[in-house]
Formats: structure tokens, sequence, C-alpha cells
């Protein structure tokens, strides 16, 4: 893969099934940039950790005592190879296919 153009960065907790379809709408996205997608996520339960390694993304796990909500958003910037930072929670369902090339 090319040096990825932006970083979509998103700190996690629990997210249940939802994160498959933020997941799945990050990537359908229709942009002519490389894009990376990195998780840090804070204790959830194995099968919420297994659903998200299982999709195109960077995974990484910290013990929920590390979480903060700036010490988090740092580590996943500290991650990132893109030279645009776009900060997602785990919720946020882009609401279309040309949500990322219209932001950047």
């Amino acid at each position: 893969m090319d040096r990825p153009y932006a970083s979509v960065l998103i700190p996690t907790y629990r997210p249940g099934p939802s994160i498959v379809r933020v997941l799945e709408k990050i990537a359908a996205q229709r942009i002519d940039m490389p894009f990376e997608v990195i998780i840090v996520d804070s204790g959830s339960p194995p099968d919420d950790a297994a659903r998200m390694r299982s999709l195109n993304v960077r995974f990484h796990q910290i013990p929920v005592a590390e979480f903060g909500h700036g010490r988090t958003r740092n580590l996943l910037a500290g991650f990132a190879a893109g030279d645009v930072l776009l900060f997602l929670s785990q919720d946020a369902e882009p609401a279309s296919d040309d949500w990322m090339s219209r932001l950047l």
C-alpha cells in the first residue's frame, strides 16, 4: 500500500456490532487517495476485539485504566502515517460514500 494521505483514527470501548457498519462505510469511501484506519481500543470484550481485528484496520488494545480522551487520541496520532488525521467516535457512521473526499 502507498503511504496513506489520511489516517482515520477511532478510539473504542465496547462498540458492539455497530462498529462493523462504521468500518464498512469507511472502507466504501470513493476517494482517490490512500488512507488507513487505526483503532485504539480500551478494554472491550473479546468478541468486540475479534470483530474489529477481522476488518481491514490497524488494531491496538490498551488496558481500560490507560484510557484518557486526550492521551488515547495522542496515541492514535502517534500510530498514524497520514498527512491528515481524521478523528471519529466509534458510532460516527459516514453519511455518504464521498464523506472523506469532501472533508479532505
